[in-house]
């Protein structure tokens, strides 16, 4: 085995100049989007559908085809958003050499797998606090309506009648989300600020208010950009992507499992009732991430290939 690099070289060494990485990452999303776009056309037009008339498709008498329906435009957009432009960025920065220029070569060490997951839990009442905290805030009208269609249209998508809808929501909110997103959010944005200003706080913040901010989703802001944080830190700390993408897969596909067992009236958690606050929760959960957060920092030099 390599004897692995510390962390402060993790951003070094790039083949071009990050200003030119995000560049042609840009380009790449805008090209695979055009193609996406006259996918979903195609796919809406074949339905005898209009292209706005997606966003209000689903509603209580939607059928499992009808979700499915959905599901796959979901799928299209997430692939040639994300997975795609990341994938053909890393081959025209990186060449060959791309699954080491995104940190995606070295097997992460299963303590920091579990680590990670068990972060992502640990925040789970610190990010409920902070979204009570960004629902105090005043926001437009039209802000407000974004937000309750949105959550309506995810609440209506995450109904499931059959075992194979639930892990077609798996697959699109959990598996294809946390690999796309991380490769382009933490593997180039995050990666090409750090050495932009050779800081790597400011590159994981900055990273997760764009991650947050490209959701579009205002009453969500707040959590959603802390969750991007931790999850910047996680890759600052193993030198690992694929630590951020199980950990963000976990957070994902926690929601879409509680909502499901919520519905077959398996659990007694639901996600719509999700915003009071339990401050000695909070607080225990504050001291636990920041425990966890410092385990990694002490262990940030030992991740192996």
């Amino acid at each position: 085995m390599s004897n692995p690099q510390p962390s402060s070289t993790l951003y070094n060494n790039e083949p071009m100049h990050p200003a030119l990485v995000l560049i042609i990452l840009l380009a790449s999303i805008f090209f695979f989007l055009m193609i996406g776009s006259g996918i979903t056309l195609w796919l809406v037009s074949s339905k005898g559908l209009a292209l706005d008339e997606l966003m209000n498709f689903l509603n209580d008498d939607s059928s499992a085809g009808d979700r499915n329906f959905f599901r796959t435009t979901l799928l299209v957009q997430h692939l040639t958003m994300f997975v795609l432009p990341a994938l053909t960025t890393g081959f025209i920065v990186y060449k060959l050499g791309w699954m080491q220029g995104l940190s995606l070569d070295k097997t992460p060490l299963l303590r920091n797998i579990g680590m990670g997951a068990l972060m992502i839990f640990a925040a789970f009442p610190l990010v409920q606090f902070t979204f009570w905290l960004n629902k105090q805030l005043p926001l437009p009208e039209w802000a407000l309506d974004m937000e309750s269609s949105t959550q309506e249209l995810i609440m209506q998508m995450l109904k499931t009648d059959t075992s194979l809808e639930l892990f077609y929501n798996i697959l699109i909110i959990a598996i294809i989300p946390a690999i796309g997103e991380e490769l382009i959010f933490r593997g180039f944005i995050q990666k090409s600020i750090s050495k932009i200003t050779q800081n790597p706080h400011v590159a994981v913040w900055v990273a997760a208010i764009i991650f947050s901010g490209f959701h579009l989703q205002f009453e969500g802001f707040i959590p959603r950009m802390l969750l991007g944080g931790l999850l910047g830190y996680l890759l600052v700390w193993t030198n690992n992507l694929w630590v951020p993408i199980i950990a963000h897969f976990t957070n994902n596909a926690f929601q879409v499992v509680a909502q499901y067992l919520y519905s077959e009236e398996m659990s007694s958690i639901d996600l719509e009732q999700m915003d009071q606050v339990n401050y000695p929760l909070t607080a225990i959960s504050v001291v636990a991430v920041g425990y966890i957060g410092y385990w990694f920092w002490k262990q940030r030099d030992l991740e192996q290939i």
